[in-house]
């Protein structure tokens, strides 16, 4: 009987050798589609940036309000990351590129949620307080902002994430730790 319950115990834990090693290979694969999707879309923002940036000369004629698949570009240079944020949070488009969670980069109440690909914000926690973070809205228009501090929230203060970025911070930025269970929130100072 001790040798069927061995051999039984050491299939269960192959099994699940395995499917951890299964469950591994689906996020690096999703991983890597997340950054590919992201890096085509980035393209697709920076020529619609060009196109609607403001003119030098003021126009005569008001100009009819654009809605936008994107809110805009982001760089963080520290981590070498420029990424297209997409104008509407939801999950299935957090597997596409970072999303516009609330607020707006004019109002100085802008969110900005990525999953923590490695591609996306999967590295948000190795920034350090002084990090430039550059965000470049639609019509061009370019905002400096400077990492003034890093936080881990858990589960009860992330219920919702916005209200957590208050008046004192611009720009903030979010992600999970691996396993979902930590948000890592980077506020943002004007630069």
């Amino acid at each position: 009987m001790p040798k069927k319950s061995g051999v039984i115990l050491i299939s269960l834990g192959a099994v699940l050798i395995l499917a951890a090693l299964l469950l591994f290979l689906h996020n690096r694969g999703e991983d890597r589609r997340a950054g590919q999707e992201a890096e085509s879309l980035l393209e697709d923002a920076r020529s619609a940036i060009s196109a609607n940036a403001a003119p030098e000369e003021p126009q005569e004629e008001p100009v009819e309000e654009i809605t936008y698949d994107y809110a805009g570009v982001i760089a963080i240079p520290d981590l070498s990351l420029e990424l297209p944020v997409i104008d509407r949070w939801s999950y299935d488009r957090l597997k596409i590129a970072p999303c516009r969670q609330s607020g707006a980069a004019p109002d100085g109440d802008l969110v900005i949620a990525a999953h923590n690909y490695k591609s996306h914000f999967g590295y948000l926690d190795r920034l350090q307080p002084g990090a430039s973070v550059i965000f470049t809205d639609m019509e061009g228009t370019v905002y400096r902002y400077v990492v003034e501090e890093i936080r881990r929230l858990e589960p009860e203060d992330a219920e919702d994430v916005s209200s957590v970025f208050s008046s004192e911070y611009p720009r903030g930025l979010y992600t999970c730790t691996p396993g979902g269970k930590v948000r890592v929130a980077v506020f943002c100072q004007w630069d």
